[in-house]
């Protein structure tokens, strides 16, 4: 579970009680069920015009595996991976939860050379490219989707706020100066939950779908680099070479991970020897 995400929550929700609700006068105000019903069912339609539900669906998605229980896919994690599979061994032969903890392309991937092994090396880098920049695309759209989200509720807000200033203005003649006060506060109460609603929801939740994909898009980069390095049979301590590069120098200086990295060349170099 990700506690951090889930405490930003619950912080932006002591934000809005201790700093805006706790301490007016008339906090029933901010509960206006006619600047709500505008802010939340207007931005709702306008979703549901701009984009298809299949999209929604996938904002779910991430709002569960990317939010609340992001997967653990770390760099270091997936070079040690890739080294395990230098040595070309056969996926039948491999331990099942060895393989089952491997990043899914890195599967799909090196299940894909040892299936069409007639495959050149231009040809199997064109298929591993393409299939790398679908998936970037894929989970771009979550972080794109989002913060077109954002800019709904503001606009909504406004719009409650001119509706409210309408209504206050058409009783200005028969009610007097007692309900321009309070009509004001009802007509920026929409306002106020537009902009809530985009700047503690929708950009925040915008701006960790880049991050994420970011970070599957540098993940994928390194599985794609070490899978051609395989493929073309360069020998594994280059391939590990390389792909330290994408590492930051503290990150490959790590005990663990060094040593990580040193069983797998090692049961590389038994595999080879027993080949021999």
């Amino acid at each position: 579970m990700n506690l951090t995400a889930i405490s930003g929550f619950i912080l932006a929700a002591g934000v809005v009680w201790f700093g805006v609700l706790a301490h007016n006068g008339h906090p029933q105000i901010f509960w206006d069920q006619h600047a709500l019903i505008l802010v939340l069912g207007g931005t709702l339609s306008a979703a549901l015009i701009a984009f298809p539900l299949r999209q929604y669906k996938d904002i779910g998605s991430f709002l569960f595996l990317g939010v609340l229980f992001p997967p653990r896919k770390q760099a270091k994690k997936v070079i040690a991976d890739v080294l395990l599979l230098a040595g070309r061994l056969e996926p039948s032969a491999m331990d099942p939860a060895l393989w089952a903890q491997l990043h899914p392309y890195l599967q799909e991937g090196y299940l894909l050379a040892r299936k069409h092994r007639a495959i050149t090396s231009a040809e199997y880098k064109m298929i591993l490219l393409g299939r790398r920049q679908r998936m970037i695309e894929r989970y771009s759209w979550d972080a794109k989707v989002l913060t077109a989200l954002a800019k709904f509720p503001p606009a909504f807000g406004l719009l409650g706020a001119s509706t409210g200033m309408i209504a206050m203005m058409s009783d200005l003649g028969t009610g007097g100066k007692e309900v321009i006060g309070p009509s004001m506060a009802i007509a920026l109460v929409a306002t106020f939950w537009g902009i809530a609603l985009a700047n503690l929801v929708f950009l925040p939740l915008a701006d960790r779908a880049a991050r994420l994909n970011n970070e599957d898009e540098k993940l994928r980069t390194i599985v794609t680099s070490g899978l051609i390095l395989i493929h073309e049979q360069v020998d594994p301590a280059i391939i590990c070479e390389h792909l330290m590069g994408f590492l930051p120098l503290d990150e490959r200086e790590d005990a663990r991970f060094q040593k990580a990295v040193f069983g797998a060349q090692n049961q590389i170099a038994g595999r080879v020897k027993k080949a021999a």
